[in-house]
């Protein structure tokens, strides 16, 4: 009964799945899990650089200082080494603040596509992740819709798979 409405998110698990066949191949299925954490870990210093290169534009040193900060913390070097969900939460979170920063680097229909695909990937993460989301996400949702309903649905085929990929993760 204790049990009773508590629940896991299952993103670990489904990220898991798509490195099962390389931990296969190499032989350590421990070692392939643990490359996707590397992966996570690779994509949120890549999109904290991009989040600092859109804040000051005109400075280049304050990308690399935000790389370095964060990725000599003593928490992200640990979460980086062990097969943990934390990654794959701070991952959807900083998706979140990347999508936030370069809106207007984007049509529309495609941020529609990304706010979609980051709100599922925050659902996936963990149960927690949406609190760290909702003030990003509002903001988005509020600028998309300033513009006008219509022109949030796709047009290019690259926001049409990216809405395919939002409407299937949240469907699924």
């Amino acid at each position: 009964l204790d049990s009773v409405g508590f629940s896991k998110a299952p993103g670990i698990a489904l990220v898991g799945q798509f490195f099962v066949p390389l931990g296969q191949a190499i032989g350590s299925i421990d070692l392939a899990l643990l490359a996707s954490i590397v992966l996570e870990s690779f994509l949120v210093l890549l999109m904290v650089f991009e989040i600092g290169r859109r804040l000051k534009p005109q400075n280049r040193f304050l990308p690399f200082v935000g790389c370095l900060a964060l990725a000599s913390t003593p928490l992200f070097y640990n979460l980086s080494r062990n097969y943990l969900v934390e990654m794959l939460q701070l991952f959807s979170v900083t998706y979140f603040y990347w999508l936030l920063v370069s809106f207007d680097r984007r049509e529309r229909s495609e941020n529609a596509g990304h706010l979609m695909t980051a709100t599922s990937m925050a659902l996936f993460a963990k149960v927690s992740t949406p609190l760290y989301c909702v003030v990003p996400g509002a903001v988005v949702l509020f600028r998309l819709l300033k513009g006008g309903f219509s022109a949030v649905f796709p047009e290019s085929n690259k926001s049409f798979a990216l809405w395919g990929l939002g409407v299937f993760s949240l469907a699924f």
